[in-house]
This record gives structure tokens, C-alpha cells and sequence, in this order.
């Protein structure tokens, strides 16, 4: 096995989950009858985040974490190898005077090391497979992938970026920089992605966004809630905290101009753990109970193959 990458193979099953409403604003295109194998899915994980906390969230079994669930539906999918402490390089961009300036950019020494791992995972399986990947972006996973896509130059060897990537599907990603008054969290270099690459920048690349107005934040919540929690996250991300968003990242900041689908969820929530603590939450992105209110979409609207029989969402909510 490739040692930037931890594939998770479960086997495909049955599943079942509780529908949630949601909002979708869809683009169809066109799906070929043609039959094909499913494209292999990379995993990108979000800011602080282990590659564990998609495979076995928080110690739970593995049937649990987001891997099985993909595989259950028929994909097989890896999650790019990154440890919560590689995240400490990000603190290297301090020798870097324009990322301490606010004008960082992803070649810098604070994220080079993500845009490239995730660029040598992508053309292994992209190797192995014979088909373009999709990446599947969690966090800053999401704009962290639309760095390596970058202007359609993949590595500098000639190929392109959608000779190599068929999809972006991010959940929860914040893609826009916070107002110009306000300090970029990312030294700049989220402002440089958003700048350089904007929406959905690839004409070759199909985008879906999926983003939740679960938790609206109260600076005058009790605290500890997770709408306090929520206010001074959504204030770091878009300048506002009175706004709804999914405990983290607000739904302003988390869609792409031009994607072929911008969803919003009803009750999703940002990561593996309620917003605020650390508790294990089944309402997560890549739950079993929600995963299908996404993926089912993005399906459809990127023209994605599955080797899983067709799914239908529980009738216990209804879509707005």
C-alpha cells in the first residue's frame, strides 16, 4: 500500500439512515449509460484533523467512520495520511516573511507539504485505477484541494489537474477569506486560493459544495453551547457570528461560484464531535444517517458511478 494514503476497503452492504431536510441548488449534467466502475475517492482531511477521525472516529468501530460508509455504497475510498501533528508544520511559514506578512501562498512552507502529499496520493491511485480520482475535501481539506488542482498545472511535468482529478466534493469547507479588515487565519493563503483560483475554477473538474445552517450563533448563549461556540468561529471565518453556519464554518463562506452543486443541509454538523466539545455526534457529514442527503446528489449532478444498488433517502424528511 502506498505510504501517503490509508485505503479503507470495507466491503459494500446495506445502510440505512434518517433523511434530513435540505436545501440543494443543482446544476444536472449529463450522465453517461455506459457502464463504469466507481471512481476511487480521496479522503482530504480538515485543519487539525487525523486521518483516523474518518476511519475509526473518536475509538468507534470502524463501521462508523466515514471510509465504511463510502464503502458501503460501493466505493473504495483512502484517506490521505496525515497525522495531527503534521499539522505543527504549519507553524514553518513563520520563516516565510510574506506568510507572516498575510501574504502566504500554498507553495509556501506552511501547507507545500498538504498540496504535494495529496498530489502524490492522487496519481498513485489515479496509476492504479486507470481513472481520474475525486477528492472529497472536509474543512480546510476543501480549499486545500482546490490549491493543488491550482490553474489546471498538476505537478510542473506538463500533465493537468483534470487529467488527474474527475470531482471536488467538499463538506464544510471555507472557501472564501474573512472582509480585507480582518486578520486571514491562513496568513493570506486562503485569500491567495480564493484570488488565484477562484469558484469552481476548472471547467474540467465537476464541483459539488455541501455546506449546513444547523447552528446559528448567539454571542449571548449560554456558555459552552455550541451557538456560542459557533459565534466566534463564524466571526474568524466571515467577519459575522450572528449567522447560521454548521458550528464552525458559516454557509456563507462554504459554497463555490459556479459548482455544479451548491447544497445546504438542515442539520449537519461541521466534524466528528458535537460543535464545542468533545463528543462523538451521529450527525457529522460523513455520518451513516447523512451521508446519503449529499452524496445521493452529487451523484447524480456529477454523473459519479456506483457499483451499490439505487438508494432512495427515508421519507422521514422531506427536501425544501
Amino acid at each position: 500500500m502506498a505510504p501517503w494514503v490509508w485505503i479503507c476497503a470495507l466491503g459494500a452492504g446495506s445502510h440505512g439512515g434518517v433523511r434530513v431536510g435540505a436545501r440543494r441548488a443543482l446544476r444536472p449534467v449529463t450522465i453517461s449509460a455506459r457502464a463504469e466502475p466507481p471512481p476511487h475517492i480521496i479522503i482530504c482531511p480538515g485543519f487539525g484533523n487525523d486521518m483516523v477521525d474518518y476511519v475509526a472516529p473518536l475509538g468507534s468501530p470502524q463501521s462508523e467512520g466515514l471510509c465504511a460508509a463510502l464503502a458501503r455504497r460501493g466505493y473504495v475510498a483512502s484517506v490521505l495520511q496525515v497525522a495531527r501533528g503534521d499539522w505543527l508544520r504549519v507553524a514553518g511559514g513563520l520563516r516565510d516573511w510574506a506568510f507572516v506578512r498575510g501574504l502566504g501562498t500554498p507553495t509556501g512552507p506552511a501547507f507545500r507539504w498538504y498540496v504535494e502529499r495529496l498530489r502524490a496520493a492522487a496519481d498513485a491511485e489515479a496509476e492504479r485505477s486507470g481513472a481520474r480520482v475525486v477528492l472529497l475535501g472536509h474543512s480546510a481539506g476543501g480549499w486545500l484541494a482546490r490549491a493543488a488542482l491550482a490553474n489546471n498545472e498538476w505537478a510542473g511535468d506538463g500533465r493537468t489537474s483534470d487529467s488527474v482529478v474527475r470531482a471536488l466534493v467538499t463538506l464544510g469547507s471555507p472557501h472564501l477569506p474573512p472582509p480585507p479588515e480582518l486578520r486571514d487565519q491562513t496568513f493570506g493563503v486562503l485569500r491567495h486560493v480564493d484570488r488565484a483560483f477562484p469558484g469552481a475554477h476548472l471547467s474540467g473538474v465537476g464541483y459539488a459544495t455541501v455546506a449546513s445552517d444547523a447552528i446559528v450563533g448567539d454571542a449571548d448563549a449560554q456558555r459552552g453551547s455550541a451557538e456560542r461556540y459557533a459565534h466566534g468561529s463564524y466571526e474568524m471565518v466571515c467577519g459575522r457570528g450572528a449567522v447560521p453556519g454548521d458550528g464552525v464554518v458559516p454557509t456563507c463562506s462554504a459554497h463555490l461560484a459556479g459548482a455544479a452543486m451548491q447544497l445546504t443541509l438542515d442539520a449537519a454538523v461541521h466534524s466528528i464531535n458535537e460543535p464545542g466539545t468533545a463528543s462523538p455526534t451521529s450527525r457529522w457529514y460523513g455520518s451513516e444517517g447523512v451521508i446519503d442527503d449529499w452524496l445521493l446528489p452529487a451523484e447524480r449532478v456529477l454523473g459519479l458511478p456506483t457499483r451499490a444498488p439505487p438508494r432512495e433517502p427515508s421519507p422521514l424528511g422531506a427536501a425544501q
